[in-house]
């Protein structure tokens, strides 16, 4: 808990008036490469211990490759000057005819080193996955001693339909999760070992690709490793004699050997929701996180009849069955959950993007709600169980990452185009959780 001057307690969700630029709970990171300036934030991290944050993405290098930018912050959001150059890094990961990249996940490793992971693709137009590693003050740090910083690597044929995430391991390894393609466009999975090598002891290569019974394919958005399990969740566009959906919440869960999790409904879930026509429910999820009881908890959207979209939050036990399956949109026109966290106290932190339309240009802002244990909307946080952010009146922003620090904020990323901007930049806004101010 935070104790600024004045004493008085600030309710959860509220703008943190002890964070960002002049304290305003907000604030804009540019790394001005050029190309337009066209940047996003695709991932965020709170470090342990009120070591402040990591703000990751992709920006426009001079060059025709894109590069990881990553720009660190120290607890009350201002730049951590011993971190790369005036707080951030532009790096270029490169393999031999490498043609451009795109930054998808980030995460800690069990030595505290930062994980980089996205999809590249060569001159040919194959494509794979790649991951970089950097340590706490910006440097690149080889997987294996006098080797490289980045390791690439890519199934038989090359095609990947989705950029992967990743999931740190206890032993220092991880896994990648992503699209593939196998006929249809699947998931894709991949082992690595803490050297950065692939581990074969993983379905016997090191690479596994699961379809889905009815569907025509599968894109993966999220990924968890919890209880010896591995979780990925994504949007499954069904087939044409499959009558309820056009896309459905895809649900696969296996053990980190490979072998499908047969205690949970034979580690596949097909996840039809109820918001729009039959025929026509266009649902996907893009994020998850699992209870310490192994229940599943999954974030996305649900088409409505409208034609609009509802953020969804949806429980799974650990036997499969659905706990409960709740909707918010409040006075948008449409809302999108893409960010998902679980608070100490059970309490699960949704957030995205959302937009209303009764105007042009339309005002696209970012959205953060919080839910009870049983999925209903938290009133005692922002507004009714809402948060909007609203980045120095920008009128676009897109939200991309969220995390919850150890100084009483919870910590939200993304990226948008500031006023009379020509592109755009990261963004970070910090809402109270359990702050006296």
């Amino acid at each position: 808990m935070v104790l600024l001057s004045g004493g008085v307690a600030a309710a959860d969700g509220q703008i943190a008036k002890d964070w960002g630029f002049f304290y305003s709970g907000r604030l804009a990171i540019k790394f001005d490469m050029g190309n337009g300036n066209n940047d996003a934030l695709t991932d965020l991290i709170a470090l342990p211990d009120g070591q402040g944050s990591i703000a990751v993405g992709v920006v426009n290098c001079p060059s025709t490759t894109d590069c990881i930018g990553i720009a660190r912050l120290n607890f009350d959001g201002s730049t951590n000057y011993d971190f790369g150059t005036n707080g951030k890094v532009v790096y270029a990961p490169f393999t031999p005819g490498l043609k451009k990249i795109f930054v998808s996940s980030a995460t800690l490793d069990v030595f505290g080193k930062l994980l980089i992971a996205g999809k590249y693709t060569t001159q040919d137009n194959a494509s794979g996955y790649f991951v970089t590693r950097f340590d706490m003050d910006g440097n690149p740090v080889n997987f294996q001693a006098n080797t490289k910083n980045s390791v690439f690597n890519k199934f038989n044929n090359g095609e990947i339909a989705q950029a992967p995430e990743i999931a740190p391991l206890s032993n220092g390894g991880f896994f990648l999760a992503g699209g593939a393609y196998n006929g249809n466009p699947s998931i894709g999975v991949m082992k690595f070992k803490v050297n950065g090598t692939i581990d074969t002891v993983f379905g016997g290569t090191g690479k596994k690709i699961y379809g889905y019974p009815f569907s025509s394919q599968v894109i993966p958005y999220a990924i968890a490793v919890a209880n010896d399990k591995l979780v990925i969740v994504g949007e499954e566009l069904l087939n044409t004699n499959q009558p309820l959906n056009k896309n459905a919440f895809a649900l696969k869960i296996m053990a980190t050997t490979g072998e499908p999790d047969n205690d949970f409904n034979s580690g596949t879930v097909h996840i039809a929701l109820d918001q729009g026509p039959v025929g026509l429910r266009d649902d996907a999820a893009r994020a998850v996180v699992v209870d310490p009881n192994g229940d599943v908890v999954i974030a996305g959207y649900a088409q409505t009849a409208s034609n609009r979209y509802k953020g969804a939050l949806v429980k799974i036990n650990s036997v499969g069955d659905i706990v409960f399956k709740k909707y918010s949109l409040g006075a948008a026109s449409s809302m999108q959950f893409s960010e998902l966290v679980r608070q100490d106290d059970g309490k699960y932190v949704a957030a995205g993007t959302r937009w209303t339309d009764v105007q042009q240009p339309a005002l696209v802002d970012i959205e953060v709600d919080r839910f009870s244990t049983d999925g209903t909307l938290d009133v005692s946080f922002g507004a009714s169980g809402r948060s909007i952010l609203d980045f120095f009146n920008a009128g676009f922003e897109v939200g991309t990452g969220l995390a919850i620090d150890s100084n009483g904020h919870i910590l939200i990323g993304g990226y948008g185009k500031m006023l009379n901007g020509l592109g755009n930049d990261f963004m970070m806004a910090a809402l109270t959780l359990g702050v006296i101010q």
